[in-house]
This record gives structure tokens, C-alpha cells and sequence, in this order.
């Protein structure tokens, strides 16, 4: 035989040992550790269930002062709160020309982040966008809106609401916890 075949047979063995030490290291004693990391990432993993286009009947619209060229309202029967700071909305943004425009989004508290998951159609479908990452919102026009959700609604004094309860409750009834709020 020569040295280049030995060589090779106890290279795949080394190969094959050390792939079954892999397996037999990735057995179920690691598997809570991979499991509690899977837990600690955030919703973006967990794939986006569309809700139904929104009814006028459940629109809460959303105050964001005198200065805004569109009207913006929040589909009360959308809204997912995930944890950890994470929410899920469906935002209509109605101009003054009447043009209404619908979107499926998340909000992260903690990082101020958003996320377009859809943007809806005229027959009630929604459409993905080509490309759904977490942007930090920024002071524009249109992303004031998040700032308002994230400051009056979803997160006031840097708290997250707990609930879709409260969540609905922080919409419908002008945001920040009061106890005034029914």
C-alpha cells in the first residue's frame, strides 16, 4: 500500500471521529442552552401572520399635533404585543386628499426600531416588501409617527406596555398611562 492511501484512510478516520464527537457534543445536554438562546432573540423569527385588512369600526386615530400633512390611526384588532419591548400594528395614513395608505409593522421600545412587514392593497390583501429589516426610526415627516408610538403609546416613560389590553387602551384613549384611562 502506499503512504498516500494510508494517509487518506486515517485522515477520513480522524474526519469521522471528530464529526461523531460533534454530534455527540451537540446531543440534548446543549440543547436547553440552544433553546434559551433561540427564546432571547427578538419576534423578527418568528414569521408574520397578515391580519385582515382594517375596518373603519376599529381604527383609533393617533394625535400627532397641528403640524402633520396626513392622519394617522391604528387598527385596534391588529395589534400584537410580542414582548420584550416588541410590537405589531397595522397603521393607516390617511392624506388630506383622502389617499389612504395601510402597513403591517413592528415597533422594537428598546432599540426605537421599525419594521415594514406589508403595505395593503385596495382589495384587502398585503404585499411584502422586497426587503423587511429593522430601521431606527428617525424625526422625518412620515417616521414621526413611530416616535409618537413609541414615546405616547407603546412605550411611555420608557416602559413597555405589558399587554394587547393595554396597548389598546394607550390607542383608543389618547396614549400615556393615566389613571384617568378606563
Amino acid at each position: 500500500m502506499h503512504w498516500s492511501k494510508i494517509w487518506r484512510k486515517w485522515a477520513l478516520g480522524a474526519v469521522a471521529a471528530a464529526l461523531t464527537a460533534a454530534l455527540y457534543g451537540c446531543s440534548r445536554e446543549t440543547l436547553p442552552a440552544r433553546a434559551a438562546l433561540e427564546e432571547e432573540k427578538p419576534g423578527e423569527d418568528q414569521v408574520a401572520r397578515f391580519p385582515p385588512p382594517p375596518k373603519p369600526e376599529n381604527l383609533a386615530r393617533i394625535d400627532t399635533g397641528p403640524a402633520g400633512s396626513f392622519e394617522f390611526f391604528i387598527d385596534t384588532e391588529s395589534i400584537e404585543v410580542l414582548g420584550k419591548g416588541e410590537f405589531r400594528y397595522t397603521l393607516v395614513a390617511r392624506s388630506g386628499t383622502a389617499a389612504t395608505n395601510a402597513s403591517y409593522e413592528g415597533l422594537r421600545c428598546l432599540t426605537r426600531e421599525r419594521r415594514l412587514y406589508a403595505v395593503g392593497r385596495s382589495d384587502g390583501t398585503w404585499v411584502p416588501p422586497r426587503k423587511s429589516e429593522w430601521r431606527p426610526f428617525s424625526r422625518t415627516e412620515y417616521s414621526q409617527i413611530h416616535v409618537i408610538l413609541s414615546a405616547d403609546y407603546f412605550c411611555p416613560d420608557r416602559q413597555s406596555v405589558l399587554t394587547v389590553q393595554e396597548a389598546v387602551r394607550a390607542v383608543k384613549y389618547g396614549g400615556r398611562r393615566t389613571s384617568a384611562v378606563p
